[in-house]
Parts: structure tokens; sequence; C-alpha cells
């Protein structure tokens, strides 16, 4: 049926023809906006549309000679109102002698218009059905190589920071036994310094010990010095009172005597008095010439 009406039909510009077939298909299109704007965005990311040669036929249903056009539909009028449409036909196309036979034609059947709109209706949502699958199968492809990424990259970063604390346990276990080692190390002669420490401190209060005894026992001999020093003093006070005593009483014996010895005078004895800071120095050096001999 299709090449009857082609043999009957005129050659017509196929590229007016295709820019009107959105014109006609959103006009007979009972589609939601929602489903046009994603076919729109659909078209214009896949490009135009190439329909095939049975497709192009049918799509010159609805074109008609100029000599006898046809009672247009509602559907093409408001097509019609919403898109112009220029035909280009010159004197190869129409020819002089076919005018008779293009003027008997019979007249256009609109339920074959119908039935081809329905079948490119038909093919379209298919062919947007399957862009949709092949676009959401690419979609679920990429997702799942996201994801195979992402887990990759997931066991990556986790092996490193377990390979990471592994290696910074290691290394604080070494360190702990080289301080470890260090510390028995150092206890030995750290050990021996504190007992030579304590050593002289023992010492050292011992020779304190001493120190102060012997302080004590000097103290002890000055004040028995200061005693001796001043019993000599007492002693050589007295013995020169006794000194000046016997001169003074043969002085007198002497002088009753003087006309027996007129012509000799009697020996004087003498005698010296020393002052009281060197007669403690000698006789501090006695006694301590007496201690030493004794």
């Amino acid at each position: 049926m299709a090449s009857s009406l082609i043999s009957n039909s005129h050659h017509i510009d196929f590229e007016s023809v295709f820019g009107l077939d959105d014109a006609v298909y959103r006009s007979l299109s009972p589609i939601s906006p929602e489903v046009d704007s994603f076919e729109n965005d659909l078209r214009f990311a896949l490009g135009p549309v190439i329909f095939s040669s049975v497709e192009q036929e049918e799509r010159l249903y609805f074109v008609q000679s100029p000599e006898s056009p046809p009672a247009a539909s509602p559907h093409q009028e408001s097509s019609s109102s919403s898109t112009d449409v220029s035909l280009h036909f010159d004197s190869a196309d129409i020819p002089v002698h076919d005018q008779a036979a293009t003027q008997a034609s019979a007249p256009f059947d609109f339920s074959m218009f119908t039935d081809a709109v329905e079948d490119l209706r038909s093919s379209l949502a298919q062919r947007i059905l399957d862009s949709n699958c092949e676009i959401l199968s690419k979609v679920n492809a990429v997702e799942l190589g996201v994801r195979g990424d992402l887990l990759k990259l997931e066991v990556m970063l986790r092996q490193s920071l377990e390979n990471a604390c592994r290696v910074l346990e290691r290394q604080g276990t070494t360190q702990a036994t080289q301080i470890n080692d260090l510390k028995k190390g150092l206890m030995a002669p750290v050990g021996t310094i504190f007992q030579d420490l304590f050593d002289i401190k023992k010492k050292q209060r011992e020779q304190d010990a001493k120190l102060i005894a012997l302080d004590g026992q000097i103290s002890a001999i000055r004040s028995e010095q200061l005693d001796f020093q001043t019993k000599i003093a007492a002693d050589i006070l007295s013995l020169s009172t006794q000194v000046g005593d016997i001169a003074d009483y043969l002085r007198g014996g002497v002088a009753k005597k003087g006309e027996i010895g007129s012509s000799s005078r009697p020996s004087t004895v003498r005698t010296q008095t020393f002052p009281p800071k060197r007669r403690e120095r000698r006789l501090s050096r006695s006694g301590a010439y007496k201690r030493r001999r004794g």
C-alpha cells in the first residue's frame, strides 16, 4: 500500500519534511511535558533522528499535490499553525503531462496517516526506551566501577595504615628495649658511685667527729694551760717575794755587822721582774717543754 501511495505522490524535499516532523509529532503526541522535555534533551544529546526508508515513505502520506488539497484535519491545522513549512517544487519534480493524473488521484486516507504516526510514535518511544536503558546501563557500569575503585582505595589505605601502625609498634618496642638495656648498663656504675659517695660521707663524718674531739681536747688543754699559768704566776710572785725578803734580811744583817766588815761590801742579789705577758709566755713554754719531756 505504501508503494502505491508513493507512486501517486510527488518528489518532495526531504529536509523540509524532516523539519515538519517535530511540529507534527508535538501536535499529535499526548505525552506529558516531562517526557517531551526528556525527549528534547535526548534528541539534543543523540543528534538528529535518521529514519529508515519505510518510515520516510510513511512520512510522505500527509503531503498532497497543490492541485487537489485534501480537507485538513484538526491535528494538521494545529501543527500548521505552530510551524510554517515550505515545500520547494520545480518543473523537474512536477512534469506538465502528469498534472491530469495528479488531479484525478483519490482522496487521502487519514486512518493510514494515523497508523503511520502511531508507528512513528511507537518507534520513537522504543528508541527512547532503548536509549534510557543504555544510559542507565552505562551509569550503572560507571557506578560499579567507581564503587570498585573506592573499595580498592579503602583496602589500600587500610593496609597502609596497618603497616604504619605495625612499624610504629616495632619501633616503640625496640626503643623500650634499648632504654631498659641502658638502665641496666647504668645501674652498676651509678650504684658504685653512690656507694663511694656514702663511704666518703662516712669518712667525713668520722673526721668531723675526730675534729670535734680534738677541739674538745684543745679547749681542755687551753684551760689547763691557763690554770697552770696562773699557778706559775702565783708561784713566781711568792718566790720573788721570798727572794726580796731574803735580800732585805741579808742587807739588814750586813748593816749590823758594818764595823766588822767595813772594808768589804756584801754582794747584792739581783732580782728581775718580768711583765705578766712575758712571764706567761715563758711559763707556757716551760710547761709545754715539761709536758713534751714527760
